[in-house]
């Protein structure tokens, strides 16, 4: 499937690498080494033909070839600690929205609209960067009302980032073994409310605290288990609120929880789930459309729903860091994925919806050449709603947790280690027992030896 595609979006860039190719023959300056585009990346998260695919653009219209190197993170916590450390040198990365709020507080990433218009009056390439226009409205309009004073400069976060991709947190399951009266409970089938015995042990939930923590104060929310004073807190406040009443509360029922689960994953719940090892996970949408397909494949039963109390609506997109060796190339990378045939060929491959917008797509026509070659209906397509969600208030979005962050991680390490003893404090006492076991010998032995008697010396004074 995947080199037919290939095939159709190679023929629909051909005119764009050809007038590329002509600036690049303008340039009379020889063509230099080899260029390098650093790229870090959630896995897994971009099809795979699509870099190699930019190389041969890039050098069409640059004339200079281009190396891209792929890095990966698990989490945006631990994206975060590398740049604050300095260890990450990189020209482009995809985080989600709260680790962008959180990057701009410490003033590590350009303002695009601000390089873009840079690039643009010193244009050597004719570059357009038109494909940035080409994201859903009221994506950005989400984006940039949420986000509309970050930092210490206050800025909009509208002008750091190009959304990439979006979606929802909500609960992946298998349809033949969670019935319909199950999927009634919510967010409690996270904690078998239901009392599915099938269920039991056979749970996932994301080892990420920023998704535990919102399904944990919805599934309060949903069961009257909030602290006194927070029954009307809206989703959005919900999910933000970290006092130390929140965070207590959270801590006790993330601590219950450990009883009914099978424990913690970031990136293999979904085969998990594909192979039926567990029932139900804790899921990203674009995983969890991902999974439903492919378990399809296999005769496995599985589907996805947003409990109606509510649920997180996240956004993930492209930043340049300010210390980037490569800003056009990464720039140049961010308008390649907003194509709209490339980014369909991309949210086919992966199951994550694109930020491109929707109506763009269905008026395409080569995106809807590229959908008929991969046997898809259109309107079936643009009509998934796991594909392309609807947005409602009862979606929060999810804000940097800022000076609340320490406790907030502090919290979920004690919920994760539930209400035994951790295994890496069981380690150290281990350790600590065998080396003082280790220096009490080493005394005795030593003591021992000097009381011994020295036979050497004392045949020595005999003579």
């Amino acid at each position: 499937m995947k080199s037919k595609i290939a095939k159709v979006i190679l023929v629909l860039f051909v005119v764009c690498l050809f007038l590329g190719a002509l600036y690049g023959c303008n340039d009379t300056e020889e063509k230099r080494s080899v260029n390098t585009l650093v790229i870090y990346n959630w896995e897994d998260y971009m099809d795979t033909s699509l870099p190699e695919l930019f190389a041969e653009y890039y050098e069409a219209v640059t004339g200079q070839p281009l190396e891209i190197i792929l890095s990966y993170f698990e989490t945006n916590e631990t994206m975060l600690s590398k740049m604050l450390k300095g260890d990450a040198n990189v020209d482009l990365i995809c985080p989600s929205e709260y680790a962008i709020e959180r990057l701009m507080q410490y003033d590590l990433i350009q303002n695009i609209s601000e390089l873009k218009a840079s690039i643009l009056e010193n244009n050597r390439y004719g570059v357009s960067f038109d494909n940035l226009d080409n994201i859903e409205p009221e994506v950005t309009d989400k984006i940039r009302t949420m986000f509309n004073e970050v930092g210490p400069n206050k800025q909009n976060m509208g002008d750091y980032m190009i959304p990439y991709l979006w979606g929802t947190l909500g609960i992946l399951y298998n349809a033949d073994v969670v019935t319909e009266e199950d999927l009634e409970y919510g967010w409690g089938i996270l904690w078998n409310e239901c009392g599915n015995e099938a269920l039991h042990g056979k749970i996932l939930v994301k080892d990420s605290v920023r998704d535990t923590y919102c399904a944990a104060v919805l599934y309060m929310l949903e069961y009257g288990l909030l602290p006194e004073g927070y029954e009307n807190y809206s989703t959005q406040e919900l999910i933000n609120c970290t006092d130390d009443v929140m965070l207590k509360a959270v801590e006790e029922v993330l601590t219950r929880q450990r009883d009914v689960i099978a424990g913690y994953e970031v990136d293999f719940g979904r085969d998990d789930m594909i192979n039926e090892i567990v029932y139900v996970d804790l899921a990203w949408s674009g995983d969890a459309l991902y999974a439903i397909e492919e378990g399809e494949k296999l005769g496995v039963n599985l589907d996805y729903f947003v409990p109606e109390i509510g649920a997180n609506l996240w956004f993930d997109g492209w930043v340049i860091p300010k210390n980037a060796a490569n800003s056009l190339a990464a720039l140049m990378f961010i308008d390649f994925l907003c194509a709209p045939e490339i980014a369909i060929l991309n949210t086919i491959e992966i199951g994550y919806t694109t930020a491109v917008s929707k109506e763009l797509l269905m008026e395409n026509e080569n995106v809807l050449a590229v959908l008929e070659e991969n046997e898809y209906d259109p309107e079936e397509f643009f009509g998934d709603e796991h594909r392309f969600p609807v947005v409602s208030d009862k979606l929060g979005i999810m804000h940097d947790f800022g000076a609340k962050n320490d406790a907030v991680v502090a919290m979920w390490e004690r919920a994760k280690a539930g209400n035994g003893v951790p295994m890496e404090l069981v380690y150290v006492v281990i350790g600590a027992v065998a080396l003082f076991l280790i220096l009490i010998a080493a005394y005795f032995i030593y003591e021992k030896a000097k009381l011994k008697p020295k036979r050497f010396k004392f045949m020595k004074a005999d003579r």
